[in-house]
Protein backbone atom coordinates (compact mmCIF):
# COMPACT_ATOMS: atom_id res chain seq x y z
CA UNK A 1 0.00 0.00 0.00
CA UNK A 2 1.51 0.52 -0.35
CA UNK A 3 4.40 0.00 -1.77
CA UNK A 4 7.48 0.80 -3.48
CA UNK A 5 6.24 2.67 -7.00
CA UNK A 6 7.58 1.85 -9.97
CA UNK A 7 9.48 5.15 -11.49
CA UNK A 8 11.64 5.49 -14.49
CA UNK A 9 15.72 4.43 -14.46
CA UNK A 10 17.70 6.96 -13.20
CA UNK A 11 20.92 7.01 -11.24
CA UNK A 12 20.03 8.29 -7.97
CA UNK A 13 16.37 8.22 -6.21
CA UNK A 14 14.97 10.72 -4.21
CA UNK A 15 16.19 10.53 -0.35
CA UNK A 16 13.00 13.06 0.99
CA UNK A 17 10.24 10.85 -0.85
CA UNK A 18 12.06 7.65 0.27
CA UNK A 19 11.35 9.61 3.76
CA UNK A 20 8.31 9.82 3.42
CA UNK A 21 7.41 6.17 2.23
CA UNK A 22 9.28 5.45 4.95
CA UNK A 23 7.68 7.36 7.93
CA UNK A 24 4.47 5.97 6.50
CA UNK A 25 5.08 2.50 6.42
CA UNK A 26 6.56 2.74 9.90
CA UNK A 27 3.28 3.99 11.00
CA UNK A 28 1.67 0.99 9.28
CA UNK A 29 3.84 -1.51 11.56
CA UNK A 30 3.11 0.58 14.72
CA UNK A 31 -0.85 0.49 13.91
CA UNK A 32 -0.90 -3.15 14.25
CA UNK A 33 1.48 -3.78 16.88
CA UNK A 34 -1.46 -4.38 19.29
CA UNK A 35 -1.16 -7.82 17.81
CA UNK A 36 1.71 -8.71 19.32
CA UNK A 37 1.78 -5.65 22.14
CA UNK A 38 -1.85 -5.10 23.65
CA UNK A 39 -2.24 -1.64 24.95
CA UNK A 40 -4.77 -1.61 27.77
CA UNK A 41 -4.41 2.01 28.41
CA UNK A 42 -2.81 3.48 25.27
CA UNK A 43 -4.30 7.06 25.80
CA UNK A 44 -1.68 7.13 28.96
CA UNK A 45 1.06 8.16 26.25
CA UNK A 46 -1.26 10.91 24.45
CA UNK A 47 -0.13 12.52 22.23
CA UNK A 48 2.25 10.08 21.12
CA UNK A 49 -0.66 7.47 21.10
CA UNK A 50 -1.84 9.24 17.51
CA UNK A 51 1.54 7.37 15.95
CA UNK A 52 -0.37 4.43 16.95
CA UNK A 53 -3.81 4.90 15.27
CA UNK A 54 -2.16 6.81 12.17
CA UNK A 55 -2.58 3.63 10.16
CA UNK A 56 -5.04 4.98 7.60
CA UNK A 57 -3.09 8.19 7.70
CA UNK A 58 -0.49 5.93 6.59
CA UNK A 59 -2.20 4.25 3.76
CA UNK A 60 -2.96 7.42 2.47
CA UNK A 61 0.35 8.33 2.09
CA UNK A 62 1.46 5.77 0.52
CA UNK A 63 -1.16 5.67 -2.05
CA UNK A 64 -0.97 9.42 -3.16
CA UNK A 65 3.31 8.90 -3.24
CA UNK A 66 2.56 5.51 -5.17
CA UNK A 67 -0.30 7.29 -7.56
CA UNK A 68 2.36 10.36 -8.43
CA UNK A 69 5.40 8.59 -9.32
CA UNK A 70 3.60 5.97 -11.31
CA UNK A 71 1.44 8.42 -12.99
CA UNK A 72 5.02 10.71 -14.17
CA UNK A 73 6.25 6.62 -15.41
CA UNK A 74 2.83 6.36 -17.86
CA UNK A 75 3.39 10.50 -19.16
CA UNK A 76 6.99 9.98 -19.63
CA UNK A 77 6.29 6.54 -21.42
CA UNK A 78 3.37 8.13 -23.27
CA UNK A 79 5.54 11.14 -24.00
CA UNK A 80 8.26 8.35 -25.43
CA UNK A 81 6.50 6.06 -26.92
CA UNK A 82 2.47 6.76 -27.51
CA UNK A 83 -0.22 4.77 -26.12
CA UNK A 84 2.35 1.23 -26.92
CA UNK A 85 4.93 2.44 -24.14
CA UNK A 86 2.10 2.52 -21.33
CA UNK A 87 2.26 -1.29 -21.05
CA UNK A 88 6.13 -0.99 -19.79
CA UNK A 89 5.34 0.90 -16.69
CA UNK A 90 2.24 -1.25 -15.50
CA UNK A 91 3.95 -4.60 -16.16
CA UNK A 92 6.64 -3.32 -13.86
CA UNK A 93 4.40 -2.93 -11.48
CA UNK A 94 2.22 -5.47 -11.33
CA UNK A 95 5.81 -8.16 -11.31
CA UNK A 96 6.90 -6.18 -8.59
CA UNK A 97 3.68 -6.08 -6.23
CA UNK A 98 3.31 -9.64 -7.80
CA UNK A 99 6.43 -11.55 -6.63
CA UNK A 100 5.96 -10.49 -2.78
CA UNK A 101 2.17 -11.01 -3.13
CA UNK A 102 2.59 -14.88 -4.64
CA UNK A 103 5.87 -15.49 -2.42
CA UNK A 104 4.15 -14.34 1.23
CA UNK A 105 0.81 -16.58 0.43
CA UNK A 106 2.57 -19.41 -0.37
CA UNK A 107 4.36 -19.38 3.16
CA UNK A 108 1.05 -18.58 4.98
CA UNK A 109 -0.26 -21.43 3.16
CA UNK A 110 2.02 -23.35 4.04
CA UNK A 111 2.32 -22.88 7.41
CA UNK A 112 -1.15 -23.45 7.90
CA UNK A 113 -0.93 -26.87 6.89
CA UNK A 114 2.13 -27.89 9.94
CA UNK A 115 1.08 -24.87 12.30
CA UNK A 116 -1.19 -26.71 14.94
CA UNK A 117 -2.00 -23.13 16.00
CA UNK A 118 -3.07 -21.93 12.71
CA UNK A 119 -6.98 -22.77 13.28
CA UNK A 120 -8.28 -21.22 9.79
CA UNK A 121 -10.78 -23.49 7.71
CA UNK A 122 -9.62 -24.91 4.47
CA UNK A 123 -12.54 -23.31 2.98
CA UNK A 124 -11.43 -19.87 4.53
CA UNK A 125 -7.47 -20.58 2.95
CA UNK A 126 -9.02 -22.21 -0.80
CA UNK A 127 -11.18 -18.39 -0.82
CA UNK A 128 -8.29 -16.65 0.53
CA UNK A 129 -5.85 -18.04 -1.70
CA UNK A 130 -8.01 -17.47 -4.67
CA UNK A 131 -9.13 -13.79 -4.35
CA UNK A 132 -5.52 -13.10 -3.52
CA UNK A 133 -4.00 -14.79 -6.41
CA UNK A 134 -6.53 -13.60 -9.26
CA UNK A 135 -6.66 -9.99 -7.34
CA UNK A 136 -10.00 -9.65 -6.70
CA UNK A 137 -9.02 -9.43 -2.76
CA UNK A 138 -10.54 -6.23 -2.15
CA UNK A 139 -13.65 -7.30 -3.35
CA UNK A 140 -13.77 -10.59 -1.69
CA UNK A 141 -13.00 -8.77 1.90
CA UNK A 142 -15.43 -6.55 1.44
CA UNK A 143 -18.33 -8.90 1.02
CA UNK A 144 -16.43 -11.65 3.41
CA UNK A 145 -15.10 -9.72 5.68
CA UNK A 146 -15.22 -11.93 8.99
CA UNK A 147 -14.52 -15.39 6.65
CA UNK A 148 -10.98 -13.71 5.08
CA UNK A 149 -7.30 -15.03 6.47
CA UNK A 150 -6.73 -11.47 8.87
CA UNK A 151 -3.18 -12.03 8.31
CA UNK A 152 -3.38 -11.16 5.07
CA UNK A 153 -6.22 -7.95 5.37
CA UNK A 154 -3.58 -5.70 4.57
CA UNK A 155 -3.36 -7.34 0.59
CA UNK A 156 -6.35 -4.88 0.11
CA UNK A 157 -4.78 -2.27 0.20
CA UNK A 158 -2.09 -3.33 -3.06
CA UNK A 159 -5.53 -5.36 -5.18
CA UNK A 160 -7.05 -1.85 -4.76
CA UNK A 161 -4.05 -0.01 -5.70
CA UNK A 162 -3.41 -2.48 -9.29
CA UNK A 163 -6.94 -1.75 -10.03
CA UNK A 164 -6.75 2.36 -9.91
CA UNK A 165 -3.45 1.75 -11.79
CA UNK A 166 -5.22 -0.15 -14.98
CA UNK A 167 -7.80 2.38 -15.09
CA UNK A 168 -5.22 5.43 -15.06
CA UNK A 169 -2.96 3.70 -17.58
CA UNK A 170 -6.01 2.98 -20.16
CA UNK A 171 -7.08 6.59 -19.23
CA UNK A 172 -3.60 7.96 -20.62
CA UNK A 173 -3.98 5.61 -23.37
CA UNK A 174 -6.63 7.54 -24.19
CA UNK A 175 -6.45 11.18 -23.08
CA UNK A 176 -2.65 11.32 -22.50
CA UNK A 177 -2.31 13.61 -25.16
CA UNK A 178 -5.43 16.18 -23.77
CA UNK A 179 -3.77 16.86 -20.70
CA UNK A 180 -6.28 19.60 -19.48
CA UNK A 181 -8.91 17.16 -20.27
CA UNK A 182 -7.83 14.58 -18.11
CA UNK A 183 -6.66 16.79 -15.21
CA UNK A 184 -10.40 17.82 -14.84
CA UNK A 185 -11.24 14.41 -15.12
CA UNK A 186 -9.34 13.55 -12.08
CA UNK A 187 -10.58 16.57 -10.31
CA UNK A 188 -14.09 15.88 -10.93
CA UNK A 189 -13.53 12.14 -9.80
CA UNK A 190 -11.86 13.44 -6.71
CA UNK A 191 -14.78 15.33 -6.12
CA UNK A 192 -16.92 12.78 -6.39
CA UNK A 193 -14.99 9.75 -4.73
CA UNK A 194 -15.19 12.32 -1.34
CA UNK A 195 -18.83 12.93 -2.03
CA UNK A 196 -19.66 8.52 -2.14
CA UNK A 197 -17.28 7.83 1.05
CA UNK A 198 -19.08 10.44 3.03
CA UNK A 199 -22.39 9.08 2.13
CA UNK A 200 -21.50 5.59 2.60
CA UNK A 201 -20.01 6.42 6.06
CA UNK A 202 -23.27 8.70 6.98
CA UNK A 203 -25.59 5.68 5.92
CA UNK A 204 -23.60 2.36 6.42
CA UNK A 205 -20.90 3.34 9.17
CA UNK A 206 -16.92 3.60 8.91
CA UNK A 207 -16.56 -0.07 8.37
CA UNK A 208 -18.47 -0.71 5.44
CA UNK A 209 -16.64 2.60 4.09
CA UNK A 210 -13.42 1.20 5.06
CA UNK A 211 -13.79 -2.09 2.77
CA UNK A 212 -15.07 -0.27 -0.51
CA UNK A 213 -12.42 0.64 -3.43
CA UNK A 214 -14.70 3.06 -4.27
CA UNK A 215 -14.18 4.59 -0.80
CA UNK A 216 -10.83 4.74 -0.86
CA UNK A 217 -9.58 5.77 -4.19
CA UNK A 218 -9.49 9.16 -3.20
CA UNK A 219 -5.96 9.13 -1.87
CA UNK A 220 -5.10 7.61 -4.96
CA UNK A 221 -6.31 10.20 -7.22
CA UNK A 222 -4.69 13.32 -5.24
CA UNK A 223 -1.18 11.71 -6.11
CA UNK A 224 -2.66 11.36 -9.90
CA UNK A 225 -3.56 14.65 -9.98
CA UNK A 226 -0.38 15.69 -8.69
CA UNK A 227 1.41 13.80 -11.60
CA UNK A 228 -0.83 15.63 -13.84
CA UNK A 229 0.31 19.17 -12.65
CA UNK A 230 4.15 18.50 -11.63
CA UNK A 231 4.59 20.31 -15.23
CA UNK A 232 2.41 22.76 -14.69
CA UNK A 233 3.28 24.09 -11.95
CA UNK A 234 7.41 24.22 -12.42
CA UNK A 235 7.11 27.69 -12.24
CA UNK A 236 6.85 27.80 -8.46
CA UNK A 237 10.06 26.19 -7.93
CA UNK A 238 11.15 29.03 -5.50
CA UNK A 239 8.53 28.61 -3.95
CA UNK A 240 8.68 24.42 -3.05
CA UNK A 241 10.66 24.87 0.33
CA UNK A 242 8.08 26.79 1.87
CA UNK A 243 5.35 24.37 0.27
CA UNK A 244 7.44 21.48 1.80
CA UNK A 245 7.98 22.99 5.01
CA UNK A 246 4.11 23.69 5.19
CA UNK A 247 3.13 20.74 3.91
CA UNK A 248 5.28 18.58 6.27
CA UNK A 249 4.36 20.38 9.65
CA UNK A 250 0.57 19.64 8.41
CA UNK A 251 1.37 15.98 7.93
CA UNK A 252 2.54 15.29 11.31
CA UNK A 253 0.21 17.15 13.12
CA UNK A 254 -2.24 15.48 10.92
CA UNK A 255 -0.49 12.02 12.46
CA UNK A 256 -0.53 13.70 15.98
CA UNK A 257 -4.38 14.36 15.77
CA UNK A 258 -4.95 11.02 15.52
CA UNK A 259 -4.69 10.82 19.50
CA UNK A 260 -8.05 13.35 19.60
CA UNK A 261 -9.82 12.34 16.38
CA UNK A 262 -11.12 8.78 15.54
CA UNK A 263 -12.04 6.71 12.39
CA UNK A 264 -15.28 8.88 11.57
CA UNK A 265 -12.76 11.75 11.34
CA UNK A 266 -10.48 10.09 8.90
CA UNK A 267 -13.49 9.64 6.31
CA UNK A 268 -14.50 13.28 6.40
CA UNK A 269 -11.94 16.55 6.80
CA UNK A 270 -9.10 13.97 8.17
CA UNK A 271 -8.72 12.17 5.29
CA UNK A 272 -8.81 15.23 2.66
CA UNK A 273 -6.17 16.91 4.93
CA UNK A 274 -3.19 14.43 4.72
CA UNK A 275 -4.50 13.46 1.42
CA UNK A 276 -3.91 17.08 -0.17
CA UNK A 277 -0.77 17.85 2.40
CA UNK A 278 1.02 14.65 1.34
CA UNK A 279 0.61 15.73 -2.39
CA UNK A 280 1.66 18.57 -1.88
CA UNK A 281 4.66 17.41 -0.15
CA UNK A 282 6.17 15.22 -2.85
CA UNK A 283 5.45 17.82 -5.65
CA UNK A 284 7.77 19.95 -3.84
CA UNK A 285 10.33 17.60 -2.63
CA UNK A 286 10.32 16.12 -6.18
CA UNK A 287 11.69 19.69 -7.92
CA UNK A 288 14.13 19.73 -5.20
CA UNK A 289 12.04 21.55 -2.37
CA UNK A 290 13.65 20.39 0.14
CA UNK A 291 17.79 19.93 -0.55
CA UNK A 292 19.68 21.31 2.18
CA UNK A 293 16.32 22.37 4.61
CA UNK A 294 15.14 20.94 7.56
CA UNK A 295 12.62 18.89 5.80
CA UNK A 296 15.25 17.09 3.79
CA UNK A 297 17.58 16.36 6.56
CA UNK A 298 14.55 15.13 8.52
CA UNK A 299 13.09 12.67 5.85
CA UNK A 300 16.42 12.35 4.26
CA UNK A 301 17.89 10.66 7.47
CA UNK A 302 19.30 7.26 7.58
CA UNK A 303 16.30 5.46 9.39
CA UNK A 304 13.82 7.04 7.32
CA UNK A 305 14.98 6.20 4.12
CA UNK A 306 15.98 2.58 4.58
CA UNK A 307 12.68 2.40 5.41
CA UNK A 308 11.40 3.62 2.79
CA UNK A 309 13.91 1.20 0.58
CA UNK A 310 12.63 -1.91 1.98
CA UNK A 311 9.15 -0.69 2.38
CA UNK A 312 7.11 -3.20 0.08
CA UNK A 313 8.82 -5.98 1.99
CA UNK A 314 7.82 -4.63 5.45
CA UNK A 315 4.44 -3.81 4.46
CA UNK A 316 3.84 -7.16 2.75
CA UNK A 317 5.58 -9.46 5.61
CA UNK A 318 4.38 -7.61 8.69
CA UNK A 319 1.21 -8.80 9.74
CA UNK A 320 1.47 -12.34 9.08
CA UNK A 321 4.92 -11.90 10.91
CA UNK A 322 2.60 -10.37 13.47
CA UNK A 323 -0.07 -13.15 13.76
CA UNK A 324 2.46 -15.91 13.72
CA UNK A 325 4.06 -14.57 16.34
CA UNK A 326 1.16 -14.01 18.34
CA UNK A 327 -0.11 -17.90 18.63
CA UNK A 328 3.56 -18.91 18.96
CA UNK A 329 3.81 -16.81 22.02
CA UNK A 330 0.71 -16.57 24.21
CA UNK A 331 2.70 -17.54 27.63
CA UNK A 332 5.26 -14.70 26.97
CA UNK A 333 5.43 -11.21 28.53
CA UNK A 334 4.47 -8.29 26.06
CA UNK A 335 7.77 -6.73 26.13
CA UNK A 336 9.37 -10.18 25.40
CA UNK A 337 7.08 -10.86 22.51
CA UNK A 338 7.33 -7.59 20.81
CA UNK A 339 11.23 -7.70 21.19
CA UNK A 340 11.28 -11.78 19.28
CA UNK A 341 8.48 -10.00 16.81
CA UNK A 342 10.79 -7.58 16.01
CA UNK A 343 14.22 -9.61 15.57
CA UNK A 344 12.13 -12.29 13.20
CA UNK A 345 10.97 -8.79 11.40
CA UNK A 346 13.90 -7.46 10.64
CA UNK A 347 15.59 -10.94 9.82
CA UNK A 348 13.21 -11.93 7.42
CA UNK A 349 12.45 -8.35 5.84
CA UNK A 350 16.39 -8.01 4.94
CA UNK A 351 16.33 -11.52 3.28
CA UNK A 352 13.69 -11.09 1.54
CA UNK A 353 14.40 -7.44 0.51
CA UNK A 354 18.00 -9.03 -0.93
CA UNK A 355 16.90 -12.25 -2.17
CA UNK A 356 13.79 -11.48 -3.90
CA UNK A 357 12.72 -7.69 -4.02
CA UNK A 358 15.87 -6.42 -5.26
CA UNK A 359 16.52 -9.50 -8.11
CA UNK A 360 12.77 -8.95 -9.00
CA UNK A 361 13.26 -4.97 -9.46
CA UNK A 362 16.74 -5.54 -11.26
CA UNK A 363 15.26 -7.93 -13.50
CA UNK A 364 11.89 -5.75 -14.33
CA UNK A 365 13.99 -2.51 -14.76
CA UNK A 366 14.34 -2.70 -18.26
CA UNK A 367 11.82 -4.45 -19.54
CA UNK A 368 9.82 -2.84 -21.97
CA UNK A 369 11.24 0.64 -21.15
CA UNK A 370 12.85 2.67 -24.15
CA UNK A 371 16.71 4.44 -23.95
CA UNK A 372 16.87 8.53 -23.04
CA UNK A 373 13.81 8.18 -19.88
CA UNK A 374 14.69 10.45 -16.75
CA UNK A 375 13.05 10.49 -13.76
CA UNK A 376 11.09 14.27 -11.86
CA UNK A 377 11.60 12.37 -8.80
CA UNK A 378 15.33 12.75 -8.81
CA UNK A 379 17.32 15.09 -7.19
CA UNK A 380 20.89 16.66 -8.14
CA UNK A 381 23.59 14.28 -8.06
CA UNK A 382 25.19 16.50 -5.41
CA UNK A 383 22.00 16.30 -3.01
CA UNK A 384 20.90 12.11 -3.64
CA UNK A 385 21.96 8.60 -2.13
CA UNK A 386 23.58 6.42 -4.97
CA UNK A 387 21.14 4.14 -5.39
CA UNK A 388 19.06 2.75 -8.41
CA UNK A 389 15.71 3.91 -9.00
CA UNK A 390 12.80 1.26 -7.95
Amino acid sequence: MTAVPDTERSNSRNATLDGLRGLAVFLVVLAHVWIVYPFDRLEDIAPLDGWFRGGNIAVSMLLVLSGFLFTRSLLRAHETSGPSGLLGPLLRRTLRISAQIYLVLLAVLVLAEVDSTDTTSPDTNTRSAVAIGTYTWNWYVRDHALDARPDLGHLWYLNAELHVFLLLTLAIAFWGRRRTLLTIGVVALIAAVTWWRWYVHDTEGWYSASLRTSTRADAALYGVLAGLMWDRVQQWRREAPAAAGASALLIIGTIFSCSMLGIDAYFKGQGIVIAFATAVFVVAASMGGTDGGPVGRLFGSAPLTRLGTVSLTLYVWHLPVYWFMSRHTKDWSNLSRAMATAAVLIVLVSLVHRFVDEPVRRWTSNLMRKEGNSSPTSRPASRTRSSRSS
